[in-house]
């Protein structure tokens, strides 16, 4: 089983004093969203069940994240989080593998380039949501941006870059 995921954070990299104390976990995390890019039976995570997170990752076959070797890998080992025992996709790592470290990367241009959708809000808006109490829509934009990521693992693993 392939598993697709992303977390979202519960405080602003801002307010956390910079990108370093976000990923050592000091901004926390609201949510996470996991799916299976090929039977699409999703699992979400809040705060009542995000140590089961570390369960369904690591009963995959394979785990693929978009720049999760730099964010969301390190953020759940950070906090301590058993998630880490099944291998690693980077999606992001690859396209930059294949078409060079640039601007341009982003999840939402990738997906803009490869889909016909969009994201429905960027990164930096979800610890708003979060702290403003607007769970249905924070919960909406880490669904999407995960189902979007497991459209883009799909088109990989068939069409190849």
């Amino acid at each position: 089983m392939i598993i697709a995921y992303d977390l979202e954070l519960e405080k602003t990299v801002q307010e956390v004093g910079g990108w370093g104390n976000a990923i050592a976990g000091q901004a926390g995390i609201s949510c996470a969203v996991a799916q299976d890019p090929f039977s699409w039976k999703s699992w979400i995570f809040l705060k009542d069940n995000l140590s089961y997170l570390g369960t369904v990752l690591n009963h995959a076959d394979l785990v693929c994240t978009w720049n999760g070797d730099r964010f969301d890998d390190k953020i759940l080992k950070n906090l301590n989080y058993d998630a880490h025992r099944a291998p690693r996709f980077d999606l992001l790592k690859a396209a930059w593998k294949h078409g060079g470290r640039s601007k341009g990367w982003t999840l939402a241009e990738t997906v803009q380039r490869n889909l016909p959708a969009k994201k429905l809000k960027h990164g930096y808006e979800a610890p708003l949501l979060f702290q403003q109490g607007e769970l249905g829509k924070l919960l909406t934009y880490a669904c999407r941006d995960v189902w979007l990521l497991c459209f883009l693992v799909n088109k990989v693993l068939k069409e190849g870059y």
